[in-house]
């Protein structure tokens, strides 16, 4: 894994600035449904962030052009992934799309990667504790 990346995405788990959330990379808490059809959410700050979402968040922010899009309703996407990683952050990272992360026989990162774990409920301090011993 590129180490200026893995710094900045461990300092980014542990600083209290994302609210954890599961089963989507960025979902917002509360949206606005307009009466010409369009939605957008209530407040953009409002929402939840899996640990691939921090990593995504942390790639637009430092790649010119790069943003969130508009998904499904409460899920924005990036390049039109809500629930994985994005091959680009991923390459710019040097990681795989869902990178394993060992936390002993029959943790859920055994069957389906890092953010089986962060959906299996460890917390982003658990899980920036593993991408530090093991990433």
């Amino acid at each position: 894994m590129n180490q200026r990346v893995k710094k900045l995405w461990v300092e980014a788990l542990r600083s209290g600035e994302y609210q954890q959330g599961t089963g989507a990379l960025k979902r917002y808490r509360e949206l606005d449904f307009k009466a010409d059809g369009t939605y957008g959410p209530v407040d953009p700050k409002d929402c939840t962030f899996c640990c691939l979402g921090v990593l995504t968040d942390l790639y637009i922010r430092e790649t010119e052009g790069a943003a969130w899009e508009n998904g499904e309703f409460f899920y924005p996407a990036f390049r039109g992934e809500e629930a994985i990683l994005h091959p680009d952050v991923a390459e710019w990272a040097g990681i795989d799309t869902n990178p394993r992360l060992d936390l002993g026989e029959g943790s859920p990162s055994s069957r389906g990667g890092i953010a089986a774990l962060n959906d299996g409920g460890e917390t982003f301090t658990t899980i920036a504790d593993l991408i530090e011993e093991q990433l």
